[in-house]
Parts: structure tokens; sequence; C-alpha cells
């Protein structure tokens, strides 16, 4: 999932590093990531090799947390020099040691349990204080810190806070964080240069994803992480949004109508065919002028 959820995010190659046996069960699961398998005793060395031609890792979705995992994920932490994602069971590996960045930037996405162990405080203590304790450590560890939740606070190595609206209840199920990685790693490695940005837009989308799903399915919690299904494919913010051809137009254009409950159609040709110069615009300009949807919709025209 976290694989799949970077190249959505619009990375180019991702190889998921993984024990031999389980390879081919992710090959099948998403047939467009490429694969590398891990030997005991030779993963860290392998990992190191691997990371040197990438533009950064993620590491921590479903990776356990057994002694030779902690010794590869501590050494990873400490010594690549190339960002990285760190959640789930890597947090789990470095929480109790007296890690900080070691100058490359480091990305971490706790959930409250994790920030708990993270920190050495309970979870009720990391709640009822959750942009101080936030800001606390990534000031103090040098790294950026997302911690997950309703109003996720992404804060900064130089005290700044940011605060995220999207999210929904549907999105409380296991592996949504896992996917909030793979989004993560994908813009971060397309911007790292605004690296700040991209992680907040990785928030945003996630969570924007989950209420777009949502609102398909159902506010409750499935066995599958709803905002999957979506993200971000059907990212539409209440902003202005461009698109490259008609085709993605037209198809941006129906998910603004069934998330707010209207009907987008285009023209049909006399023969019955769709017109490819009709295919960009309403069937009824003035019936779709009357809904607040664009009623001429052309490439790079905005859909709002």
């Amino acid at each position: 999932m976290c694989g799949t959820a970077a190249l959505r995010a619009g990375a180019g190659l991702v190889t998921v590093a993984c024990p031999e046996a389980a390879l081919s069960s992710i090959a099948a699961y998403s047939p467009e990531l490429m694969t590398e398998p891990l030997q005991a005793g030779h993963a860290l060395k392998r990992i190191q090799e691997l990371a040197g031609k990438l533009t950064l890792t993620a590491i921590g979705p479903g990776i356990g947390t057994d002694d030779e995992t902690r010794e590869v994920v501590r050494t990873l932490f400490a010594t690549l020099d190339k960002p990285m994602v760190v959640d789930a069971d890597a947090l789990n590996c470095i929480a109790g040691t007296d890690w900080k960045s070691p100058g490359a930037p480091r990305i971490l996405t706790p959930h409250p349990g994790e920030m708990s162990r993270l920190t050495g405080r309970t979870i009720p203590e990391v709640q009822a204080d959750r942009i101080g304790i936030a800001r606390a450590l990534a000031t103090e560890r040098g790294v950026i810190l997302v911690l997950k939740g309703e109003g996720t606070v992404i804060a900064f190595p130089d005290g700044r806070v940011w605060i995220n609206t999207t999210g929904s209840p549907a999105m409380a199920t296991g592996g949504t964080g896992d996917i909030l990685t793979g989004m993560t790693a994908g813009l971060a490695g397309q911007f790292s240069k605004d690296l700040d940005r991209a992680v907040a837009a990785a928030v945003y989308v996630h969570g924007l994803s989950g209420e777009l799903a949502a609102r398909h399915l159902c506010e409750q919690p499935s066995s599958q992480p709803i905002c999957f299904a979506t993200c971000p494919r059907e990212f539409v913010p209440s902003r202005t949004f461009y698109t490259n051809s008609a085709e993605q137009t037209i198809a941006l254009a129906r998910i603004v109508a069934a998330t707010e409950g209207r009907s987008v159609a285009h023209r049909r040709s006399r023969s019955g065919e769709d017109d490819p110069d009709e295919r960009n615009r309403g069937s009824s300009r003035s019936r779709n002028s009357r809904r607040g949807l664009q009623p001429d919709l052309h490439p790079r025209s905005p859909v709002w």
C-alpha cells in the first residue's frame, strides 16, 4: 500500500525492498512496483546500496521490530545522507534511543501511540497538548514531525506548526497511515527543495481523499483504508484545478459533480459517437451555469 500510494502521488519509480518470501505477493498486488529481495544478515548493506541510487527512502510499514531490524533502522536513520520518511515500526525501533536528525531531512509520521513511545509521555498527555509536544520534539531533534489524528499537527525544526483541516472518521483504520507514508514519500521525492509544503500537501490530499471516499461510501471505518481507492485520483479541492486534456477535464468534472450531487454530460455527434471536438463541453450550458459548474470546460480551463 505504501509503495502504490507513492506511485499515485507522482513518484516515477518506486522500489519496495522486502524479505524474499514476500516479494511475489507484493509484485502480484501492484505489478508496477519494482521489488528488491532482502536476505537476513545482509539487509543493511543492500538497502544502503539501493538508497544511494534513489531520491528518498521511506521505512517502517510492516517491517517488524526484531533485533536485526532495529539495528538496520537505527543505522540507516543515523547515516543516510538523503531524505527519509519514518513511520510505524521504524518509529518503534528508534524509540528509547538518543536519536536525532543527522542533518539530512527526517520526516516522522507517528500516531499518538507511537508519539507516546518517542517522547516517553502517556497517550493522554500527548493528546492534551498535541501542538506543544509536537513542536518540542521537532525542534529538539531537528525533524519534520507529522502527529496524526484529528487536526493533524505538522511541526518543523524551526518551531513553526501547521494544522491540517481535512480528514474523516472513515480513515480510522489500519493501513491508512501506510498510505500517508507513501504519499509523503512520493511528494517529498518530487519536491525535495520544498519539503515543508510537500509534506503539508501530502497530509492535506490524504485527508481530502478520505473525505471524498467517505461521501461516496460511508463514514464508518472499513477493512481497507477508505482513502486508498481515491488517493489522490479524486483530489478535487474547492479551489481552481487545472487539467492537461479534455479527457482529464471531463473526468474531473464528473468527480466534482458526483461529490456535490450534480450531473455532467457531453455532446454526441449526429452518428451517436462521442464528438471529440465537443467532448469538453457540457450538454446544457445554461443548466450547468445555474448549478455552478463551469459551462465551457476545455484543456487548461479551471474547474471549480
